[in-house]
């Protein structure tokens, strides 16, 4: 399993993944908030595993933009998980951002 955490933002998200055992797969990376962005994640993801069910995204209700993230990745079959308190949830995904780069 992994878990892809999603800091979003107006203009670029911050990514991470983590397997389930909390090791980092990717650093902390930026994608655009774009049809392209989300293209080029999913694609960085295809190279881990082409099964759908091995990934449980988590993203932050940032205003309204992480609709377009989060309906993509829904239409496509993905699990995702919405976190309103995302100050818990980006303590978890993201504490290790600076040991990890």
């Amino acid at each position: 399993m992994f878990i892809v955490g999603i800091d979003i933002a107006k203009r670029s998200h911050m990514v991470r993944v983590i397997n389930s055992e909390g090791q980092t797969v990717y650093k902390t990376f930026s994608i655009h908030n774009s049809c392209s962005g989300c293209s080029a994640l999913l694609e960085r993801l295809r190279k881990l595993t082409n099964h759908k069910n091995e990934f449980l995204f988590a993203m932050e209700s940032t205003a309204h933009y992480w609709l377009a993230f989060y309906t993509r990745l829904r239409k496509e079959g993905y699990q995702v998980r919405v976190e309103s308190n995302w100050e818990n949830s980006s303590a978890i995904l993201f504490s290790n951002t600076a040991a990890a780069s």
